[in-house]
C-alpha cells in the first residue's frame, strides 16, 4: 500500500463512506450529521449559532472558547469549567475543580513531553472546551473533536509523497488537491473548504485526534460517547462512575480510571447498615449518574432489610422551591434521620441550603456519594447544616507538583487557558485590571453575570484585583479527582507509546526531518506552523481508533503518578482497566467534622474509613453534631428484645416513592426495598417458641426448650420420680412399713400355725392372702423405680397378680362362707367345694385368669417406655401404656373388689363365732371407699406424673393395709397378748335361723328326742374329719355358756318376754364315731380336756366332733367358727 493510502485509510474508517460500505452506510451518516445539526438549533434556541465546522472560535475569554495546543497527537478534553445558566448554557460562575482538572490535564500533557521518553519524537497536543456541566452544550463542543480529526488527516495527508519511496515531503500545492481530492460530492464535484485562510493555516498545525479526555459528568460522557463511537475516537473519563457506561454494546469505545456506581453504592449500603441505620430515606439527581446509582442502592439496601422511607429525585431545572420541598417530604418521616445523597455537588447544596432555611440544622444525617466528596466550595456556608456528614470519595492521592503548577499559575503567566482570568476573580473576588467589562458572547448567561457584578460594585466589595495575590492566601486544597485525570492522560501515552512501538519500528526520524527542512527551503509559501511528526510514522496516524482501544488502551498497566516519587508501590498504585473499561473500586469515607485549626471556618473532612472489596471503619472515629455525641439513630422502631419478632405496620411506604416534582413514580429497585419491614411492632413469643427469624416465632416442639437468648432450642432432660423425692419417700415408708408388718404377721402365723385361731383362719388361704398383700407393697418399689422395659413389664404383671391374690383369696372364702349358711337353711346336705384344697384351687384359677390377660396385654402392646409432654417445659419418661389400658387391665379385679362386697353384705349377719366374715366385709367397705378415692386424684393430676405414681402408691399400699389390719391383725393380737383365748371356744351365740320355743321345754337333746341321732354335718376339730350326724352317736350334751345353770338356761331361751320367739343358744355336742369307717383315731398327739362342766377327758381314740345345735334341733356346721 503506497503512504498516501495509508493516511488516507484512517479517514476513510472515520467517514465510513468507501466504496466497500455502499451507499447505504453514507445515508446513514448523513442522517446523523443533520440529527446533530438540529439538536445544536435546539439548544441554541434565540443565541446565535454555536461552533459549526469551520465557524471561527469564540473568544477566548468565555465559555465558547477553547484550549488549543499544536503537537503530532492531539487529546481532546471535556470539563466543566462554568456553571450551567439559568437561561442560557452556561453560566458566569466558574467552578474551582473544573478549573483544576484542565490544568491537570494540562500539567499531565506538559510533563509527558517535557519527558520524551515515554513518547519518543511524539508531542501531543490538546484541545479542551468547556461543557458548562450540560450534556446536550458538551454535545454540541465535541463536534470540534471530529471537525479538527477530520482537518488534521486531511492535512497529513499532503505530508508525504504518494509515489515517493523515500517518503519525500510534497508541498502545499498538492495538498490542497489531496483535500479536494479525498472528498467528493454526491454529483461528482469537488467540495470547497469554506474555513477562512487564518484557520487552515491555524489547523496544520494539529495532528489526528486520538481520544479525548472527559466528561466529568456521567450525563455528559453519555452525550459525548454516542457521538464519538460513530467516529471511532476512544474516551477515558475521570470522574464518571453511571453504571450504563459500562455497557460495551452501547459504548464500545469508552473507558474511565474510576469505577462504575455499583460499588460505590454498595459502599454506602455497608456504610449505612455498620451504623445499624435501617429506616433511611433517599435522594438523587436527575440523570444517569444519579437515577443509575441509587437503583442499585435501592437493590442492595432491599436485600439487607433496610427499608427506604423516602426517595425522592432531584430534577435537572431544580430552584428554592423544589428544594424547600424535598426537605419538608423527607422530616414527615422523623425517624428517618439518615438520608443517602447520590446526587451532583449542587444538588448537594441546593438541599443543605432548602433545610438551612427551613431551620432543621442538625436533625439530618447526610450519607453522600462521591458528588459530595470533600468539596470545601459546596459546604461554604452551610457548615452547620453539614456538620457529621459522611461522604464517599474515590480514593485518591496528590499529584506530586501539581500544587507548585497551580501556585506558580497567574492571569499574566496562564494565558493558554482563556478562562483562567474568571477564576480568578472569582476566587479572590476581585476584578483583575482588563477585565472590567465582560466580554460579549453568546453562550453565556451576562445577565447574571452583569447582575452580579452590579450588586458587588453597589456594596463596595469590589476592587481591583492587586498585583502578587496567589492561590496560597486561600487556602487552596487539591481535587480529588486530580489524579484520575493525570491517569487518564498517561492511559493514552502509555497506548499511544505502545503502538508506536508495534507500528514504527525503523521509522527514521532524522530523515524525515531532513526532508522536511528541504521542504521548507524550497517552498517559500509555506509558513513555520507545520506539522511536526517526530517520531509519528504514517502507520501510528493513520492506525484506527477502535483497534486502538481494543488493543492498547484497554491493555495499559502503569503506576500511577502519585506512587512514582515513592520507592516502593503500595497496593492499589496500579493503573489498568477491567474488560468493561473500568477501573479498580477502591474508595475513601470522609467525616465533615469541627476542627478548630482548620482555615474553613472552623470545619473540614477527615478520613475515617476505606473500602476496597469490604468496608474498614470504626464507628468510634466518627465525630457527630455538636448535639449528637452517641451514634444517631435512624429507625423506624426500636429493635425488638430477646424473644420478641416484628409485627409490621402495613402502609408505612404509601408516602413514599420516587419523586419528581410532585408526581410519584416507585421503580422495581425501590419497590424491592420498600416493603412491610419499615415499620413493627414488636410481639413476645410463646415460652416455648424460640424466634426463627426477626418476623417468625417457631414451636421447638415436644421434649425441646428454647435457649434463654431464644436463638434456638435444647432438648429437656428426662423427668422421672426420684428416689429422693418427697413425694417418693412418702409412698416408699408406707410400704416398707407394710412389708415389715406383713412379715411378722407371716412370721407369727408360721410359728403357730397349729393353734386353733390359725387353723380356724384357714391356713392355706391366710398364707396365700398374705402372699398377695406382701406383693402390693412390693410394687412401690417397681413404681417408683426409673421406667424401664424390665420395670415396666414388671409392673404391669405385679400389680394386677397382687390384688388378684388378695381379692381372689378373699372372694373364696366369703363365696364359700354364702354357701355354707345359704345350704344349711335350705338342707342338711353338705356344699360342694369347700374344702382348703377346693379353696385353694378356685384361689388359682382366679389369679391366673389375671395373669393369663397380663400376658395377653403384654403381647398386643409390648412393655416399653416413652415420653411424655403434660406440659410444654416437661418430658416426662413413663412406661409406655396409656391410663386407660392400665385401667381396663385392673377391671377383673374390680370385679372381685364388687362380688367380695356383695357376699361380705350377705353373710353380715352370721353367728358371732364367725366374725372373720364382719372383718371381711370391713376391709371390702374400705377398699371401696380408698378406689372410689382414687379415681378422681388420679386423672385429676394428669398433668403431674408424680402426684400420679404417688396416688397409685398409696392407694395399693393402704389397700393391701386394710387387710392386713382387718383380717389379721386381731388374730395376732390374741395369738400374742393372749394366747390362753387361742383355744376351742364352745360359744356360738347366733340368731341364725327362728323357730317358736315352748315354755317349760328343755333345750337340751337328751331323752325328750326320739333318737341321739342328728341329721347334718359334724366336724372333728382335731383331724379335720366330717362326719354325717345320722351316723354318729351323742355322747354328752354340753350346755354353750360356761357352767350355767338351768334356770338362767331356761330363763333365757323364753326370754322373759312370754311372747318372744328368739332361738336359744346354739349348743356344741361332744360325739363318739359309730361308723367304722371314720372311727380312725385322731391324731391329737396331746391329751385335750373339753371345757365341759365335768371336765370329762376325752380319749384319744375318740373323735371330737362338734355340730351346731340350735334351740329348735337344728345344726350348725361351719367347721372353722365350730371350733373356735
Amino acid at each position: 500500500m503506497s503512504t498516501k493510502n495509508q493516511m488516507l485509510g484512517r479517514r476513510r474508517k472515520i467517514l465510513v463512506v468507501t466504496d466497500r460500505d455502499g451507499p447505504s452506510q453514507l445515508t446513514w451518516f448523513i442522517i446523523w450529521t443533520f440529527l446533530w445539526l438540529a439538536v445544536l438549533q435546539v439548544v441554541g434556541q434565540q443565541q446565535q449559532p454555536m461552533i459549526t465546522i469551520g465557524s471561527p472560535p469564540p473568544s477566548s475569554n468565555s465559555p465558547g472558547a477553547s484550549i488549543q495546543l499544536p503537537g503530532d497527537i492531539i487529546l481532546g478534553g471535556l470539563f466543566p469549567v462554568h456553571v450551567k445558566g439559568e437561561k442560557t448554557p452556561c453560566g458566569s460562575a466558574v467552578y474551582n475543580r473544573g478549573i483544576q482538572r484542565l490544568e491537570a490535564m494540562l500539567f499531565a500533557v506538559d510533563k509527558i513531553n517535557r519527558d520524551g521518553r515515554l513518547l519518543p519524537g511524539i508531542r501531543l497536543g490538546v484541545n479542551v472546551v468547556d461543557t458548562c456541566s450540560r450534556d446536550t452544550y458538551a454535545l454540541n463542543r465535541s463536534l470540534e473533536f471530529i471537525r479538527a480529526s477530520l482537518n488534521a488527516m486531511d492535512h497529513s495527508s499532503t505530508s508525504f509523497s504518494s509515489g515517493s519511496s523515500s517518503n519525500q515531503f510534497v508541498s502545499s500545492s498538492s495538498a490542497g488537491n489531496s483535500v479536494a481530492s479525498s472528498f467528493q460530492c454526491r454529483d461528482g464535484s469537488t467540495p470547497r473548504d469554506r474555513r477562512p485562510p487564518s484557520q487552515q493555516q491555524k489547523d496544520k498545525g494539529f495532528g489526528p485526534v486520538f481520544g479525548v479526555v472527559g466528561g466529568s459528568y456521567s450525563s455528559v460522557s453519555i452525550q459525548v460517547a454516542n457521538l464519538l463511537r460513530l467516529f471511532r475516537i476512544p474516551q477515558i473519563s475521570p470522574a464518571s462512575t453511571a453504571k450504563v457506561l459500562s455497557d460495551k454494546s452501547r459504548f464500545e469505545f469508552f473507558a474511565r480510571t474510576v469505577p462504575p456506581d455499583d460499588y460505590q453504592a454498595i459502599t454506602l449500603v455497608d456504610l449505612v447498615e455498620r451504623f445499624n441505620w435501617t429506616y433511611i430515606s433517599t435522594v438523587a439527581s436527575e440523570g444517569s449518574y444519579g437515577e443509575s446509582g441509587i437503583e442499585v442502592f435501592h437493590r442492595e439496601a432491599g436485600a439487607r432489610n433496610i427499608c427506604i422511607a423516602v426517595a425522592e429525585r432531584v430534577s435537572s431545572t431544580a430552584d428554592e422551591r423544589i428544594f424547600d420541598g424535598i426537605i419538608r417530604n423527607l422530616y414527615r418521616k422523623p425517624f428517618a434521620r439518615a438520608i443517602v445523597l447520590f446526587t451532583r455537588a449542587d444538588d448537594a447544596r441546593g438541599l443543605l441550603a432548602a433545610a438551612k432555611r427551613l431551620s432543621i440544622t442538625s436533625h439530618f444525617i447526610w450519607v453522600a456519594s462521591d458528588g459530595w466528596g470533600r468539596q470545601h466550595k459546596l459546604v461554604e456556608g452551610l457548615e452547620d447544616v453539614a456538620e457529621g456528614a459522611l461522604t464517599v470519595d474515590l480514593e485518591s492521592k496528590s499529584v506530586p507538583g501539581f500544587d507548585d503548577y497551580m501556585f506558580s499559575l497567574t492571569p499574566q503567566t496562564n494565558q493558554r487557558n482563556p478562562w483562567y482570568g474568571d477564576y480568578w476573580q472569582e476566587v479572590h473576588g476581585c476584578l483583575l485590571p482588563h477585565n472590567h467589562q465582560p466580554q460579549s458572547d453568546s453562550t453565556i448567561d451576562h445577565q447574571q453575570q452583569s447582575t452580579t457584578q452590579h450588586q458587588q460594585q453597589s456594596s463596595g466589595n469590589i476592587s481591583i484585583c492587586p498585583a502578587g495575590l496567589r492561590l496560597t492566601h486561600l487556602g487552596y486544597e487539591q481535587d480529588s479527582k486530580i489524579q484520575f485525570v493525570v491517569d487518564a492522560v498517561y492511559a493514552f501515552a502509555h497506548a499511544i507509546s505502545a503502538l508506536q512501538r508495534d507500528v514504527c519500528a525503523g521509522f527514521n526520524v532524522s530523515q524525515q526531518q531532513q526532508h522536511r527542512r528541504q521542504h521548507n527551503n524550497n517552498n517559500n509559501r509555506q509558513q513555520q506552523q507545520q506539522p511536526t511528526v517526530y517520531g509519528a510514522c504514517p502507520q501510528l496516524l493513520s492506525y484506527d481508533g477502535g483497534d486502538f482501544y481494543t488493543k492498547y488502551l484497554l491493555n495499559v498497566s502503569f503506576v500511577d503518578l502519585a506512587q512514582q516519587q515513592q520507592q516502593r508501590h503500595p497496593a492499589g498504585s496500579e493503573v489498568k482497566f477491567d474488560a468493561r473499561g473500568d477501573g479498580l473500586a477502591r474508595y475513601t469515607i470522609m467525616n465533615y467534622r469541627r476542627l478548630p485549626n482548620s482555615a474553613n471556618n472552623g470545619y473540614d473532612y477527615k478520613e475515617v474509613g476505606k473500602w476496597y472489596n469490604e468496608l474498614e471503619l470504626d464507628p468510634a472515629d466518627v465525630i457527630w453534631t455538636r448535639e449528637q455525641s452517641a451514634i444517631p439513630s435512624s429507625v423506624c422502631s426500636q429493635p425488638c428484645g430477646v424473644g420478641q419478632v416484628k409485627i409490621t405496620q402495613q402502609g408505612n411506604q404509601k408516602s413514599t416513592g420516587y419523586w419528581v416534582g410532585t408526581t410519584i413514580h416507585i421503580t422495581r429497585g425501590l419497590a424491592a426495598a420498600l416493603g412491610d419491614t419499615c415499620c413493627w411492632s414488636c410481639d413476645r413469643c410463646d415460652p416455648w417458641e424460640y424466634v426463627e427469624n426477626e418476623f417468625k416465632c417457631a414451636d421447638c416442639g415436644p421434649g425441646r426448650w428454647p435457649y434463654d437468648d431464644k436463638r434456638g432450642c435444647f432438648d429437656l432432660e428426662m423427668q422421672y420420680m426420684r428416689w429422693d423425692s418427697l413425694l417418693a419417700i412418702v409412698p416408699l415408708c408406707v410400704a416398707c412399713g407394710g412389708i415389715l408388718l406383713t412379715v411378722t404377721v407371716i412370721a407369727i402365723f408360721i410359728r403357730h400355725s397349729e393353734t386353733p385361731i390359725v387353723k380356724a383362719s384357714g391356713r392355706e388361704l391366710s398364707f396365700v392372702l398374705l402372699g398377695g398383700i406382701l406383693l402390693c407393697y412390693f410394687n412401690t418399689f417397681t413404681l417408683l423405680a426409673k421406667p424401664m422395659v424390665v420395670t415396666c413389664a414388671i409392673q404391669r404383671l405385679c400389680v394386677g397378680t397382687g390384688f388378684s391374690i388378695v381379692y381372689g383369696a378373699l372372694f373364696t372364702k366369703t363365696n364359700r362362707i354364702s354357701r355354707i349358711f345359704d345350704s344349711a337353711s335350705r338342707s342338711a346336705k353338705r356344699p360342694s367345694f369347700i374344702s382348703p384344697k377346693s379353696q385353694m384351687v378356685i384361689t388359682s384359677c382366679i389369679i391366673s385368669f389375671q395373669m393369663l390377660g397380663t400376658v395377653l396385654w403384654m403381647w398386643m402392646e409390648p412393655p416399653g417406655i416413652r415420653a411424655a409432654y403434660p406440659q410444654r417445659d416437661q418430658t416426662i419418661l413413663k412406661c409406655r401404656m396409656e391410663d386407660s389400658s392400665f385401667l381396663l387391665s385392673q377391671v377383673f379385679n374390680v370385679l372381685l373388689i364388687a362380688v367380695c362386697t356383695v357376699y361380705a353384705v350377705k353373710t353380715r349377719k352370721i353367728p358371732e363365732n364367725f366374725n372373720e366374715s364382719k372383718f371381711i366385709g370391713f376391709t371390702m367397705y374400705t377398699t371401696c371407699i380408698i378406689w372410689l378415692a382414687f379415681l378422681p386424684i388420679y386423672f385429676g393430676t394428669a398433668n403431674s406424673n408424680e402426684i400420679q405414681i404417688t396416688t397409685m402408691c398409696l392407694t395399693i399400699s393402704l389397700s393391701a393395709t386394710v387387710a392386713l389390719v382387718c383380717l389379721y391383725v386381731p388374730k395376732v393380737y390374741i395369738i400374742v397378748f393372749h394366747p390362753d383365748k387361742n383355744v376351742r371356744k364352745l360359744t356360738m351365740t347366733a340368731t341364725y335361723r327362728k323357730a317358736p320355743v315352748r315354755q317349760g321345754t328343755a333345750n337340751t337333746p337328751t331323752a325328750n328326742n326320739k333318737s341321739n341321732h342328728h341329721p347334718g354335718v359334724g366336724y372333728c376339730c382335731d383331724c379335720g374329719q366330717e362326719f354325717s350326724t345320722d351316723k354318729v352317736r351323742l355322747q354328752q350334751t354340753v350346755a354353750t355358756q360356761e357352767s350355767p345353770s338351768p334356770s338362767s338356761n331356761n330363763q333365757q331361751q323364753t326370754g322373759g318376754g312370754g311372747g318372744n320367739n328368739t332361738i336359744g343358744a346354739a349348743r356344741s355336742i361332744i360325739v363318739a364315731p359309730v361308723d367304722q369307717e371314720n372311727s380312725s383315731m385322731c391324731n391329737e398327739s396331746a391329751e385335750e380336756t373339753d371345757t365341759s362342766k365335768n371336765n370329762t377327758p376325752i380319749n384319744r381314740r375318740q373323735h371330737v366332733v362338734r355340730v351346731g345345735l340350735s334351740s329348735d334341733g337344728l345344726l350348725l356346721d361351719d367347721h372353722e367358727n365350730l371350733c373356735l
